[in-house]
């Protein structure tokens, strides 16, 4: 009995034994081909930031703080002073540049710029660089120039280009034609805002043109939808008195807009509304207004511009582009620029005489707290015979307060 205990232990052990070696010798010695284990790749030393290396999403580099502070790698397309060559390339998903030499009529100098375009994520990385200013002796038409809208709004600009020389933007957009949209007319305060402009160029240009009306620029008037309703079928002239420049328009405002509406407000068979949008040389604000709590603003807007004589299409058009373009806030500070101010500084001249004229241009200002202010007093517009109604808005620029 006693033997076989011992011949049995003895079994055992040899059974342990040959296991142990058998684990030992596959973790020494894995044959070419049959191990299942990923190497992590190993990162170029150029790699931008949040750009993983094909086929994984690890080990990323650490965050750049400032996007103008990256160079780029190759490849990178040269298009030279080729606008179509960018523009091509942008559209096939690849990285390019183009170095343009132009003038800035507004400085009286000649811009050397450098712009790159490369596709980041779900979005287009626009990096815009200003290489050099220099003097001209003469005054061609300005075409193509990061600082072309800028310097016509900020004369200032001219008389610091030491601070200008050398310095970077760095721009998102959604998409390769926005994109080559903002490499084409450069850099402007609705372009800053709407791409999320950074770098040192955009600091420095905001400290340069920064004094009392205007924190940063002079505002950009957004969206200023303009709605038409014969009482029969008729051929309208629309004209804008602005006192700074047009920056966008749809249909496109060139003299001004000939177009044939209907009762219904349709416009030429085809729009709802006559757009466009402008930067303004001056703003003054009337001393009335709401506060309103970020939260609430949809139901105010609901209860406010019914009031003020919108329709449920024009209400809901309204909140559908100012809802998603407030910028979140604990609340916003809301004035209504008033008839004279708008007679002055963004006049409408419509032909025919519209019997009734509503307009509602808005200034939202974002607060972090509530503020004492009077509320203006509402008298509901009857609308009457020939009606134009015109809605848009502004958006400080400044410290919230």
């Amino acid at each position: 009995m006693f033997g076989k205990t011992v011949l049995l232990k003895t079994i055992r052990l040899g059974i342990l034994f040959i296991s142990v070696l058998i684990g030992v010798s596959c973790f020494a010695f894995d044959p070419p081909g049959t191990t299942d284990i990923e190497p992590v790749p190993v990162l170029p030393s150029t790699l931008l930031p949040d750009e993983p290396v094909q086929g994984t999403e690890r080990a990323l580099p650490a965050k750049i703080e400032n996007p103008a502070d990256i160079d780029y790698p190759p490849p990178v397309k040269n298009c030279g002073k080729d606008y179509t060559c960018l523009e091509k390339a942008t559209m096939a998903g690849e990285r390019a540049r183009v170095v343009n030499t132009e003038p800035v009529e507004s400085l009286s100098m000649i811009e050397t710029s450098e712009v790159m375009i490369r596709p980041f994520r779900d979005h287009f990385e626009v990096v815009m660089t200003v290489v050099d200013l220099k003097p001209i002796q003469d005054n061609p038409e300005p075409t193509k120039s990061i600082l072309g809208t800028a310097a016509g709004v900020c004369p200032r600009i001219r008389f610091n280009t030491a601070r200008i020389i050398s310095t970077r933007a760095v721009c998102y957009t959604k998409t390769p034609q926005q994109a080559i949209s903002l490499a084409v007319k450069g850099l402007s305060d609705e372009a800053i805002q709407r791409y999320s402009c950074t770098g040192d160029l955009i600091s420095n240009i905001k400290a340069i043109c920064r004094h009392d009306h205007f924190p940063q620029f002079p505002y950009g008037v957004k969206k200023p939808a303009v709605y038409l309703y014969p009482v029969e079928r008729t051929d309208i002239d629309v004209r804008l008195s602005v006192n700074g420049i047009i920056d966008q328009s749809d249909p496109a405002y060139q003299s001004g807009w000939h177009v044939k509406a209907d009762p219904s407000g349709l416009i030429d068979n085809r729009y709802e509304y006559l757009f466009y949008e402008a930067r303004l040389k001056q703003l003054a604000l009337p001393q009335e207004g709401w506060a309103v709590e970020y939260r609430n603003l949809n139901t105010w807007f609901d209860t406010v511009l019914i009031k003020l004589g919108l329709n449920e299409k024009e209400k809901n058009h309204f909140k559908e582009y100012w809802l998603k373009e407030l910028p979140a806030s604990e609340y916003y500070e809301i004035k209504l620029l008033d008839r004279a101010f708008l007679k002055e500084h963004m006049d409408l001249l419509i032909n025919p005489q519209p019997d009734t004229l509503i307009r509602l241009n808005f200034h939202f200002r974002p607060l972090k707290k509530s503020m004492p202010i009077k509320a203006p007093v509402i008298i509901e517009p009857a609308r009457k015979g020939f009606t134009v109604v015109e809605w848009g808005g502004l958006l400080y620029q400044g410290p919230n307060d």
